[in-house]
């Protein structure tokens, strides 16, 4: 999982709105309501790009959504 956020968001330049819609689409997902809680945890804009610092925070916000999705399922 790591390997994918920094080739997206790193290497691809990807902000965290366009990588957070290609991870949780909005036909699946409540998208803005997940982006504003990443934005807000991460500290930067939904617009911005995640910085190298940020990539072990979002890793593990990831991971728990994924728990969170499992459990509901």
């Amino acid at each position: 999982m790591r390997r994918q956020i920094v080739l997206d968001t790193q290497e691809r330049g990807l902000a965290l709105n366009t990588f957070i819609n290609k991870y949780a689409p909005p036909v699946e997902n409540e998208t803005t309501k997940y982006l504003k809680t990443v934005s807000k945890a991460l500290g930067i804009k939904t617009t911005d790009r995640v910085p190298m610092s940020s990539v072990g925070d979002l890793q593990k916000i990831m991971k728990i959504h994924l728990f969170v999705i499992c459990l509901v399922k």
